[in-house]
């Protein structure tokens, strides 16, 4: 199995123009340098430059920032890719003004929805040139506002607290909220209703830094499919996240107390798990460190947009001012950082197309089994004949000749095709009753730690009536010196298919080694949870590196069904 691209974060910078009031206008000692620097300089003496992929100026335009961030994640969401935008910043700093802006002035709509608008505009046109594709958009939008995750989309009452949401993880251990509205939407109109009413839910606040300061983390999901009626056609699939952070804030500036103090606690522990795990991500020293998404709920759900399959941009947005000179390079770092996080996008497609894919595999595989099976029997009609041809001549002595060796000849031929009438009948009830692999699917893993480490793999398999085979395994793996080993343990195989009562079995080696291949014996069914026996140890000895050696090689695991 070939290794997925890996496709960096993309970060741009934009610097707020200066606000003409109060004493907090201080000197600007933050300026673009060129299409993608950012020039800090407190005094002569401490001048620095930071390099990003795009940098925005004072006098960019809404539409300038769109151009260069959210036309290029509608050309990936429309090839199956999942992206995510996500804006940053000190709070005031004009993070919702860039990612929703004024919906009511053309000039001062933000990123989302002008991205909204072209992507209905960008579906009508491949709708009107295809008229097999459908294309299907629902949306989601939570927030997460003092560690409680919210449906902003749903029904509330005044005065009465919105019920606060568990996040969970499917199968393929993908992320999502369990119990967050889905609304399907048919055009540009009908997401800004839901788009105001996301924003008008959120948790906000009165700051000395901002008259509406965000209080909470607000997520938009956009689900998008593209469904073809052909079957030649590929359907594809993808989320579009777009995240309006709470800004991060300093209590002896925003003067907060009371309820707002506690919010910003919660919102300033959130950005600093997830800038830990930014830093995690981007540490390319520490490539073994154990890095946790669960410390903070906005983390947990970000997983995928970090080192996941999800392709992202950040935006992170700055005050120019010696005042916010502290925040800004906070943010500048934070947004370096960013920079060094590569992510594992793959193109999605739909679960249509994967089982069309595996029942031709299974036809395949059956029209295999059969073609044996004939042969197997074209050879035991062909000694059959054979035998009647023998049996026919002899019968012709027989009636010209009394001779008792004749006799005994003929009755030696007779009991011999009765024996080859034995062996046919078993043969044919081999086949027919007998065990026969029915479906078989091989899937991969990598060690990454050292010790113990519990995972579920999916089997890519039909199975024709359910969900696809999960194997369960762990590994044990010692690095001491110039020797290595790991220990491969199948456990379980869970959501087996019931059409393989026959039994299971599987058979385990090291990449390109063949001579590391191990079975383990037919198991029964068990009703959907076959229980295995089967382990293995791989050992590598005298190589120069053996952590890289056993990380770098893949190990495969193939998972047979047998019918009864």
């Amino acid at each position: 199995m070939s290794a997925q691209p890996t496709t960096r974060v993309q970060v741009a910078i934009r610097i707020r123009p200066t606000i003409k009031k109060g004493s907090h206008n201080e000197k600007v000692v933050v300026s673009q340098s060129g299409h993608n620097g950012v020039l800090v300089n407190e005094d002569t003496k401490n001048e620095k430059k930071y390099v990003y992929d795009n940098v925005f100026g004072s006098t960019a335009s809404q539409s300038d920032v769109y151009e260069k961030i959210g036309r290029p994640m509608l050309e990936e969401a429309y090839k199956g890719f999942n992206v995510c935008l996500f804006a940053y910043g000190q709070t005031g700093s004009g993070k919702t003004h860039s990612l929703i802006g004024d919906i009511y002035d053309e000039d001062k709509k933000g990123i989302t929805p002008r991205f909204i608008q072209d992507l209905f505009d960008e579906a009508q046109r491949r709708v009107d040139e295809d008229p097999e594709l459908t294309i299907k958009v629902s949306f989601t939008m939570i927030e997460v506002y003092m560690e409680k995750v919210h449906d902003l989309l749903a029904p509330r009452q005044k005065g009465v607290e919105s019920e606060s949401l568990e996040i969970h993880e499917d199968s393929n251990r993908r992320v999502y909220v369990k119990g967050a509205s889905v609304h399907h939407v048919l055009g540009y109109e009908r997401a800004m209703q839901l788009l105001k009413k996301g924003n008008a839910s959120r948790q906000t606040a009165e700051t000395k830094m901002n008259e509406t300061s965000s209080r909470s983390h607000a997520i938009m999901q956009i689900s998008m499919s593209q469904e073809f009626e052909s079957i030649d056609k590929k359907d594809l699939e993808c989320t579009i996240s777009l995240v309006d952070l709470a800004g991060s804030e300093r209590q002896s500036k925003t003067e907060s107390s009371g309820q707002s103090f506690e919010e910003a606690k919660k919102i300033n522990h959130s950005l600093l798990m997830l800038g830990r795990a930014l830093n995690s991500f981007s540490d390319r020293k520490n490539q073994d460190a154990f890095i946790s998404l669960r410390e903070s709920k906005l983390t947990r759900l970000l997983s995928e947009s970090f080192g996941g399959n999800s392709k992202t941009w950040m935006l992170a947005t700055v005050s120019p001012t010696l005042y916010n000179i502290t925040e800004t390079i906070s943010t500048l770092d934070y947004a370096s950082n960013a920079l060094a996080i590569k992510n594992k996008a793959r193109i999605n497609k739909s679960i249509r197309d994967l089982e069309f894919r595996d029942l031709v595999k299974l036809r395949e595989h059956l029209e295999a089994c059969l073609t044996q099976e004939n042969e197997a029997l074209a050879v035991c009609n062909s000694k059959v004949e054979e035998t009647n041809i023998l049996i026919a001549k002899l019968k012709e002595r027989v009636q010209t000749s009394n001779n008792v060796q004749i006799e005994t000849e003929l009755e030696r031929a007779l009991d011999e095709r009765i024996n080859i009438t034995k062996k046919l009948k078993s043969v044919l009830q081999a086949k027919k009753g007998g065990s026969m692999s029915c479906f078989s699917g091989v899937c991969t893993f990598k060690v990454s730690a050292v010790g113990k480490e519990y995972f579920t793999l999916v089997v890519p398999v039909y199975d024709c009536g359910g969900p696809p085979p999960l194997l369960v395994c762990h590994t044990d793996t010692v690095w001491k010196d110039g020797d290595a080993t790991c220990d491969v343990h199948c456990s379980e195989i869970l959501h087996f298919p019931s059409f393989a009562s026959g039994g299971a079995r599987v058979t385990m080696w090291m990449g390109k080694f063949s001579d590391s291949k191990v079975s383990s014996s037919v198991v029964r069914a068990d009703d959907g949870n076959p229980q295995l026996l089967c382990s293995q140890r791989f050992v590598v000895e005298d190589v120069s590196s053996p952590r890289t050696f056993f990380q770098e090689q893949p190990f495969y695991i193939c998972v047979e069904g047998f019918l009864p």
